[in-house]
């Protein structure tokens, strides 16, 4: 979905066909959460992390199931995908405080200051710009 957003947004036309009777495939059933270190919409809900910490989290929890290359490029590259989308006045993120599944992990978010009043989280979450949880000036911190 995303990138056919991003496609439409650029100018290219797109079309975006579901498998099931629902839109949003496993998303849907996920509640749509991720977690991309760094982000602006970290930063603004007070989660100031450095990307090491979040590196040598990250490849503690996800270990050898994909390649280090591929690791780097996500830790490296995610939050611009957040950052871009943020862009379109339209769209926005949020921390939602939901656990972490890998607390006991080195560097997870429960050791991190603020953990209390984030829950435990890193995890963001989109919204469209008329919801009313949005909150004043258009960004909300922590839910």
């Amino acid at each position: 979905m995303t990138g056919a957003y991003t496609a439409g947004r650029e100018g290219l036309s797109t079309i975006l066909v579901e498998s099931s009777d629902r839109f949003g495939g496993t998303t849907a059933y996920s509640g749509g959460g991720m977690w991309f270190p760094c982000s602006a919409a970290l930063k603004r809900a007070g989660v100031h992390e450095e990307l090491a910490d979040a590196a040598e989290y990250y490849k503690e929890v996800v270990g050898t199931r994909t390649s280090p290359v591929l690791q780097d490029q996500y830790l490296t590259t995610g939050r611009k995908v957040i950052d871009y989308l943020e862009e379109d006045s339209d769209l926005f993120f949020v921390i939602y405080p939901w656990a972490d599944y890998y607390e006991r992990a080195a560097k997870s978010p429960a050791h991190r200051p603020r953990a209390a009043e984030c829950g435990h989280s890193r995890r963001s979450q989109s919204k469209a710009a008329s919801d009313p949880r949005r909150g004043a000036g258009g960004r909300t911190a922590c839910r």
